[in-house]
C-alpha cells in the first residue's frame, strides 16, 4: 500500500496554524514581560517612597512639640496644603527656673540640669518652653497658647554643682508641664512641588542657609534636596478632631504607574507633645 504525503492545502493550513499560534505566543510573553517591567518599575519607585516616608518620620517624631505647620508654596499656613515646615529639637531637658532678672544686664537667666556635653546648647539657639500653637494661623515663632515661648540664647554662663545657667533675650509667658525645654538651631521643610518630594533645611550661624525665621526658609529659594519622584499630586493635612491634633500631620499622595493610580496615606505624630 502506498504512503500518502501532504497537500499543499493541508501545508498551508498548517503554516496559518503555526503562524496564529506564534502570534498568540508573542503577545502573551510580551503581555508578561511587560508586566513583570511594569511590576520591578513600581517597586523601584515604592522603595525610594518609602525610604523618604521612613526618614520624614523620624524627622516628624523627634521635631519640637508645636513646631509643626502646613503651609502652601507661598509660605501661608493651611490645614493642608503642599508643605510641611518643623523645628527639629536638637537637646533637650528640664529647667529649674526662668526669667530670672540679671543685675545689670537686660537679659534673663534660666537655670537647667546640666546636660550631657554632646547636648549641651549654643549660643545663638532657640530655646523653647511651653511649646503649645496658638492656632494653626501662627508659628512658634510668632506666638504661643499662652504667649511667647521662643527665646534665643545669648551666652552659656556655665556649670556649677550640676546646674547650668543661660542668659537669654526674652521672658517665656509660662511654665511648661514638667519643666521641659527644647533647644533648636534649624528648621527643615518639606514641599510637594510638580511629581517631586523635596527637602531644605536651614541652620542658624551659617552665613550660606537660612535663619529660624519662617520667612528666611523656602523651595523657591533653594532647590532642596530631591527625596522622592514620579508622584502624580499629593498633600499634607491635619484632622482638627484627631486624638492629639496639634501633635499629628498626615502625608496623602498618588503615584502613577502605566495606567495604575497608587495611593498612599502616611500618619506621622510627634513624641515629645506636651
Amino acid at each position: 500500500m502506498g504512503r500518502r504525503g501532504f497537500t499543499l492545502v493541508e501545508f498551508i493550513l498548517v503554516i496559518v496554524l503555526f503562524g496564529i499560534l506564534a502570534i498568540f505566543t508573542s503577545q502573551f510573553v510580551g503581555i508578561g514581560s511587560r508586566l513583570y517591567a511594569d511590576a520591578n518599575i513600581l517597586e523601584q519607585r515604592m522603595s525610594d517612597v518609602r525610604f523618604a516616608l521612613e526618614r520624614l518620620n523620624r524627622e516628624v517624631r523627634d521635631a519640637v512639640p508645636g513646631s509643626l505647620r502646613i503651609e502652601d508654596l507661598a509660605g501661608n499656613a493651611a490645614l493642608q496644603g503642599p508643605c510641611l515646615r518643623f523645628w527639629p529639637h536638637d537637646s533637650a531637658g528640664r529647667y529649674l527656673d526662668i526669667n530670672q532678672a540679671v543685675s545689670g544686664a537686660t537679659a534673663l537667666r534660666m537655670t537647667m540640669v546640666e546636660p550631657i556635653a554632646s547636648e549641651m546648647p549654643q549660643d545663638n539657639w532657640w530655646a523653647i518652653v511651653n511649646p503649645i500653637p496658638y492656632d494653626d494661623n501662627t508659628s512658634l515663632w510668632s506666638n504661643c497658647a499662652a504667649g511667647n515661648c521662643v527665646s534665643k540664647i545669648i551666652t552659656e554662663e556655665g556649670t556649677v554643682s550640676g546646674a547650668t545657667s543661660l542668659l537669654l533675650d526674652k521672658p517665656f509667658a509660662a511654665h511648661s508641664s514638667g519643666r521641659r525645654v527644647f533647644f533648636s538651631h534649624s528648621q527643615v521643610l518639606y514641599c510637594l512641588k510638580g511629581a517631586e518630594l523635596r527637602r531644605a533645611q536651614s541652620v542658624l550661624n551659617q552665613p550660606d542657609k537660612f535663619s529660624l525665621n519662617p520667612d528666611d526658609l523656602s523651595l523657591s529659594s533653594s532647590t532642596g534636596e530631591l527625596m522622592a519622584n514620579n508622584l502624580k499630586n499629593g498633600l499634607f493635612y491635619r484632622e482638627k478632631n484627631a486624638f492629639a491634633a496639634d501633635a499629628e500631620v498626615g502625608l496623602r499622595f498618588n503615584m502613577m504607574s502605566s495606567d495604575e493610580l497608587v495611593t498612599l496615606d502616611h500618619k506621622m505624630v510627634v513624641w515629645n507633645a506636651p
